[in-house]
């Protein structure tokens, strides 16, 4: 991406494992180190939702393979009044006794993980977060957009217009060849990268607002 704008110094702020409220920390720390940038990008995908809560359904998807030692996993949630709430709680996941030996036991632990999603409702504390985040940077003059990157990402991609914040959508289908690091992984291939990378290049040039931004002295 710096290559294609050379207008602009690209920082990548993406990293593994990452979701909504850790990009939000980064940025924080960026902005203290960097001072205001002129364009904010922040990638959402769907699985962004359960991260950004640190709900059972993601602990036990990350926490067995966590390798950072007394790791605290920051977190967010929703009040009775709808405003955002901030813990931390240590990366762990606790299994249900005898989860491991009986499908009965794992199945209603499957679905307790469920319920409790739904209580929590990941995927309004993610709006929460973005509609927050876009907030503080138009008090900044910072120009804002919400990338979504998966195929999934179009409700949250609606809302957002909603509401007034700059989206587009540079999702790629994970089901092509060559788009996974399968069989290793079913994470995004370099290929797949690319194309991330070339459509939010291809927004950022036509885009009024960030046009304007890369192309101001």
């Amino acid at each position: 991406m710096q290559a294609a704008l050379p207008e602009f110094e690209v920082v990548n702020g993406g990293v593994s494992g990452y979701g909504t409220l850790h990009q939000r920390l980064l940025f924080q720390e960026l902005l203290k180190k960097r001072g205001k940038p002129a364009n904010v990008v922040v990638a959402y995908g769907r699985f962004h939702d359960y991260r950004n809560t640190y709900v059972r359904i993601w602990q036990k998807g990350f926490a067995p393979y966590n390798r950072l030692p007394n790791l605290i996993y920051p977190f967010a949630r929703l009040t009775d009044a709808g405003e955002l709430r901030y813990d931390a709680s240590p990366a762990t996941y606790v299994e249900w006794p005898g989860q491991r030996q009986s499908a009965l036991i794992h199945w209603l632990e499957q679905q307790a993980n469920v319920a409790e999603e739904r209580a929590v409702n990941s995927h309004d504390v993610s709006r929460a977060l973005l509609k927050n985040w876009a907030a503080a940077c138009m008090r900044d003059g910072i120009a804002f957009t919400v990338a979504g990157i998966s195929s999934d990402a179009s409700p949250m991609l609606e809302w957002c217009r909603a509401v007034g914040i700059k989206t587009v959508d540079i999702s790629v289908s994970l089901t092509e060849p060559g788009n996974t690091n399968a069989p290793h992984d079913g994470h995004p291939s370099a290929k797949a990268n690319r194309v991330y990378a070339e459509r939010l290049v291809a927004f950022l040039k036509t885009d009024a607002t960030s046009n304007a931004v890369l192309r101001s002295p």
